[in-house]
């Protein structure tokens, strides 16, 4: 490192190499020493506006906002042009203020509409205003006019899977030890506001009964800034070929860090054969919290019926994480569900309440193309109870993971599993699901045509 900067400092005893010297020592985060090469030159050469704005955002990089901010106003005042508008209208939006970035970016494009760097800077804002069809708009201006610009590229490369059609087919497999297994075929996609989902389930149960289900469903997913909605609805066939009306709208709103959903849904519950042969619907209302990505809530209030059965349930979960360190992160947190109508049951739904305390460890591994994988781990203990019998406390285990090969970002294919030691509304009773045992496997594509 310390090569480098005497290495740039020799150089730059030659003028005309000054502030090529000053932007290497910048890009490799020798702000200090950047700065003063630029001084030099500045102190030579008062009006050299190439090396005040690289000097204004060698600041910028160095995480000094309000001072990089001050010195781009005084720039623009002392005639220094667009760049120093535009370096301006970064740091704002690096500060937070992004309804003053947009204006700021739209009256420099209102005086050049072919202003590459400005346009991507303009993306970028509204992407992270949580307007990417807007940010869509801004960067296809970018690069009409300059096509070969490599940062409206890089852009249009990652704001891509957001705003293009997608469709991802998923192929799973599942079992466990209550005798259960099945696979599902599932296709989804998306155009704009536009989402359509069918899937097909083929279940075998203990004591060879069969089940089958399939539901076809459109819907919208729409949203603008804040403030989110996603709602579908079609028909679910269950075992016999019986027609249910499935569907779910759920409503999202974000206020800083803070992601709050809530919503409701009615969909087939067949989790087994013998719920499917069953005919068993859930309707649910839920809700959901998450801050940053570190404390997550969810909860949920749901009836489940048939012609020969019938009960409620409240369910919810907590977990907290840490900040991932090099992509480790360490959670805990709980998760359960109880049946409430001792009255109306028959046992059918075993165990009658289930609770769960653990803790977590989460690897996260990748990039935005080639090999990536996640390994998530948990541990803890479980509390499971049946109406009428005394609870047990019980160890609980599992390891979720990941594999996916990037294409590019938005289109990948890859492996996903689950194994788990936890209570199950899979299980027939209580002496089984305190000793249940589950997994799944599933083959997962995302193609943006």
């Amino acid at each position: 490192m310390k090569r480098r900067v005497i290495l740039a400092l020799f150089i730059a005893t030659h003028a005309a190499s000054a502030q090529a010297a000053a932007r290497a020592l910048a890009q490799s985060g020798h702000y200090r020493a950047a700065i003063a090469l630029y001084d030099s030159v500045l102190a030579k050469e008062p009006r050299n506006w190439d090396a005040a704005i690289g000097r204004a955002q060698t600041i910028a990089w160095s995480g000094h906002l309000a001072e990089a901010e001050s010195t781009y106003r005084a720039l623009i005042d002392s005639g220094a042009g667009p760049d120093a508008q535009k370096g301006l209208a970064r740091v704002v939006a690096w500060r937070g203020r992004l309804g003053e970035s947009d204006r700021l970016y739209r009256a420099i494009i209102a005086h050049d509409s072919m202003d590459a760097e400005a346009l991507t800077g303009l993306a970028q804002v509204l992407q992270w205003e949580r307007r990417p069809r807007e940010a869509r708009a801004a960067l296809m201006r970018a690069l009409a006019a300059h096509p070969d610009d490599g940062d409206a590229r890089e852009a249009w490369a990652k704001l891509r899977p957001l705003v293009s059609p997608w469709v991802r087919p998923t192929v799973t497999a599942v079992g466990d030890n209550e005798s259960n297994s099945g696979e599902a075929g599932t296709i989804a996609a998306e155009d704009g506001f536009f989402t359509f989902a069918a899937t097909y389930k083929n279940t075998v149960g203990a004591h060879e009964v069969y089940g089958h289900t399939q539901t076809d469903r459109l819907g919208v997913n729409w949203a603008v800034g804040d403030v989110g909605i996603r709602a579908d609805g079609g028909v679910g066939f269950g075992e016999g070929e019986y027609a249910v009306a499935v569907g779910a709208a759920h409503f999202a709103l974000t206020l800083g860090p803070v992601t709050t959903t809530i919503g409701g849904s009615r969909e087939l519950f067949d989790e087994t054969a013998a719920m499917i042969s069953s005919g068993l619907v859930q309707t649910m209302a839920d809700a959901a919290i998450d801050v940053g990505g570190h404390l997550t809530g969810t909860f949920g209030y749901a009836t489940v019926s048939s012609e020969a059965h019938r009960d409620e349930r409240v369910e919810g979960s907590m977990y907290a994480w840490s900040g991932a360190w090099h992509g480790l992160a360490i959670g805990a947190g709980t998760h359960g569900y109880g049946y409430l109508r001792k009255d109306l049951t028959d046992g059918y739904f075993t165990p009658a309440s289930f609770i769960l305390a653990e803790g977590a460890l989460r690897m996260t591994v990748g990039r935005e193309r080639g090999l990536a994988g996640t390994l998530e781990l948990g541990a803890g203990a479980q509390r499971i109870a049946a109406f009428n019998q005394p609870a047990s406390v019980k160890p609980a285990e599992r390891m979720n993971a990941a594999i996916t090969y990037r294409f590019a970002p938005g289109v990948e294919c890859g492996v996903t599993g689950g194994y788990a030691v936890a209570a199950s509304p899979n299980a027939t009773s209580a002496t089984a699901a305190a000793a249940y045992r589950g997994y799944s496997v599933a083959l997962v594509a995302r193609i943006i045509p």
